[in-house]
Parts: C-alpha cells; sequence; structure tokens
C-alpha cells in the first residue's frame, strides 16, 4: 500500500453513483439521486430505522473495496409502514 495516497482529493458525488451508507450500525447501498451545493438526494436499496439529523458515512468503490469518502447527516426521508416478509402489515 502506498503511503501518498493518503491525501488524495475526493472527487463530488454524480448524478446515479453507487455508495456504501453507514447509518449508525447499519450499512446499505444508496445510488445518488440528485446533488445541490452540500445536499445529496440518496434512493437507499433497503429501508433503514433512522432519525432526522443523525450522523452517516458515505463510502466509494475504489479498486475492490470501499473507501470512507464522507460524512454527513439525515435531513429528511420517506416514512414506510413496517410489514412482514409476506407483505402483511404489521398491527401495533
Amino acid at each position: 500500500m502506498e503511503g501518498d495516497k493518503k491525501g488524495a482529493k475526493v472527487q463530488k458525488l454524480t448524478r446515479n453513483e453507487v455508495l456504501l451508507v453507514n447509518i449508525g450500525s447499519l450499512s446499505t447501498g444508496g445510488r445518488v439521486l440528485a446533488t445541490k451545493a452540500d445536499l445529496a438526494k440518496i434512493s437507499l436499496t433497503n429501508p433503514v430505522c433512522t432519525e432526522v439529523n443523525e450522523k452517516i458515512a458515505l463510502s466509494r468503490r475504489v479498486e475492490k473495496h470501499w473507501r470512507l469518502i464522507g460524512w454527513g447527516q439525515i435531513r429528511g426521508g420517506d416514512t414506510i409502514e413496517p410489514s412482514t416478509t409476506s407483505g402483511t402489515p404489521i398491527a401495533p
């Protein structure tokens, strides 16, 4: 491993880029839908239970390895109804 890669510049997120998103102790894939200034809208491959303002880590695939490229905070999202694997809603 080369030590001079330590300070490599991180490229900005691009539309349709696939990322690894770590939210708390959970990891899931995500696709960048849009970016604007310092905000990015990311569609997750699996739903994740989280709260607004929770910190997240973003990783990018570099030479077959996931590399940490930055962090951020949850600014908003969609609320979904929990259900079983058969699609039956779970009663409260």
